[in-house]
């Protein structure tokens, strides 16, 4: 089928022949071009499944009306893809080896956000409307949460912009464009939320990456108002569309930055990162806004909703309590969790199907900051009380190049004391990010043949030994202006014996 006789030398269809072979041939790479794209679809949604594109299921299972006076509704977003999320990707997408710190969100990370809002227009118009009726919109201050942040709330306006929406919400779109409302520059900032940068939304320092402005390179908000510019020329014409919501993200961040001289002190341990969180969880207490989105970071929605994110299989309550964390799926890249928040608490938070990492692989600790919210959800027995606190253990070896300054002659760890409904003492202590190293090894439970002694060994700075049944465990090391010597004074007595150094 399709053949023709080849002709004979000097044959006047000959010029036909050869074009119809030209003509053939490009009518077969066309077919298998479209057979290459039919095998490679799958593989392409596979490689983009941590995209979480929005299905065909209604988020809003919170009521968003008729809550309690002072409660608040907030939904949190994780930021989109960046270049430390993508790695080597990343790195090569941005043509530079430090790309991760404070790193720009990816191609992908920008048309995911897209995405992610055009498919909850889909299926839950009112979540958008919430989103976009939110008294305040608080953001981490790197460049990957405040470009995602507007990068979402811009794409949303333009959907309902776009949208037959009915009701008020069209009144309100169309009262902000000049003209018809789908050719006109549009002003969308008279439609967007406030918006305000807070140091207390960083995410823990586990690197450059979580420093703002860390690469050195470029003020972080030389590309923030590169997005706002594009975000307003690409949907409504005009790349001065979203100067206001800019201009608040700018005034707010240098604020912010002036607030924590340079973004200190550093989260760079569980401790330092809750103590973090329970500041922002302070502030936010003390807002009079009531509904409130949130788009910050993987391990601060780790920490913040340790006590609501799904387990990895069948929960150990018990373990949860003795050492103060518990491991949990975290959040895809713009994942959302919708939670209430009452008198400095959250009471309810709900994860949308597919909102979190699926693979027990992939399952993280967190540290339980509220022990309110942890006996509320039942991720620890009921009646039962934990304190932690943050010391550097001494290493039993130390490597020779430690006097010049390449390592640390100590390891610092999370000190849980805990008491079960029954009276059972435990003494456990994790990584400084709350993960459990030996469940067994690194637990102790304290009976009467089996208690504890403290004793101090130096003044400044305050060092102790941790002895257990009269065997030395290990010496660790306290800050002598913290609260961790009256705490350990108060605890003690239920625990064993602590010796401290005569004045």
């Amino acid at each position: 089928c399709g053949r023709l006789p080849r002709p004979r030398p000097g044959c006047p269809c000959k010029q036909f022949f050869r074009r119809w072979m030209v003509l053939r041939s490009l009518l077969s790479c066309v077919v298998h071009l479209q057979l290459l794209a039919a095998l490679w679809l799958p593989v392409a949604h596979a490689i983009r499944d941590d995209t979480n594109l929005w299905d065909n299921r209604t988020f809003s299972n919170l009521d968003l009306r008729g809550q309690k006076n002072g409660t608040k509704h907030v939904i949190f977003i994780r930021h989109a893809e960046s270049a430390g999320n993508a790695k080597l990707l990343g790195a090569l997408e941005m043509r530079r080896w430090d790309a991760f710190k404070d790193g720009m969100l990816t191609k992908k990370g920008k048309a995911a956000t897209e995405q992610k809002v055009t498919g909850i227009v889909d299926v839950d118009m009112e979540l958008i409307k919430y989103v976009l009726h939110s008294d305040i919109v608080l953001v981490s201050p790197l460049r990957r949460a405040m470009a995602t942040a507007i990068i979402f709330l811009a794409k949303a306006k333009q959907l309902l912009r776009d949208a037959d929406v009915g009701d008020d919400m069209t009144i309100e779109i169309e009262e902000t464009v000049v003209g018809h409302p789908k050719n006109s520059p549009d002003p969308a900032d008279d439609l967007l939320p406030q918006i305000r940068v807070h140091a207390d939304l960083r995410e823990k320092y586990g690197s450059d990456s979580d420093k703002p402005g860390a690469d050195g390179k470029e003020d972080p908000l030389v590309y923030v108002r590169k997005v706002a510019q594009a975000c307003g020329e690409h949907w409504f014409m005009d790349e001065h569309a979203l100067d206001k919501t800019y201009q608040q993200i700018e005034a707010s961040y240098r604020a912010e930055e002036v607030r924590t001289n340079g973004w200190h002190p550093d989260p760079g341990d569980g401790y330092t990162f809750a103590q973090q969180i329970r500041n922002f969880k302070d502030f936010l207490k003390g807002t009079v806004q009531q509904n409130v989105l949130i788009v910050g970071h993987n391990a601060w929605s780790r920490f913040a909703f340790s006590s609501f994110l799904p387990a990895p299989g069948q929960e150990n309550i018990e373990r949860n309590m003795r050492f103060g964390t518990r491991k949990v799926l975290p959040l895809r890249n713009l994942g959302i969790i919708q939670a209430i928040f009452d008198n400095g608490f959250f009471t309810s938070a709900i994860v949308g199907e597919g909102e979190t990492t699926k693979s027990s692989k992939s399952s993280k600790w967190a540290i339980l900051m509220s022990r309110t919210e942890a006996l509320a959800t039942g991720v620890v027995p009921a009646g039962m009380y934990f304190k932690q606190f943050l010391v550097w253990k001494v290493k039993t070896i130390t490597p020779p190049s430690v006097t010049h300054g390449f390592f640390s002659p100590h390891v610092r760890l999370m000190l849980t004391f805990a008491a079960s409904p029954e009276g059972v003492h435990t003494l456990a202590w994790t990584d400084k990010w709350g993960a459990i190293d030996d469940v067994t090894g690194d637990c102790i439970v304290v009976t009467q043949n089996h208690r504890l002694d403290v004793r101090q060994t130096a003044r400044e700075p305050a060092t102790f030994d941790l002895y257990v049944a009269n065997k030395k465990r290990f010496s660790f090391i306290t800050d002598s202006e913290s609260t961790t010597l009256q705490h350990l004074s108060e605890l003690m007595p239920s625990y064993g014996t602590l010796t401290l150094l005569v004045k």
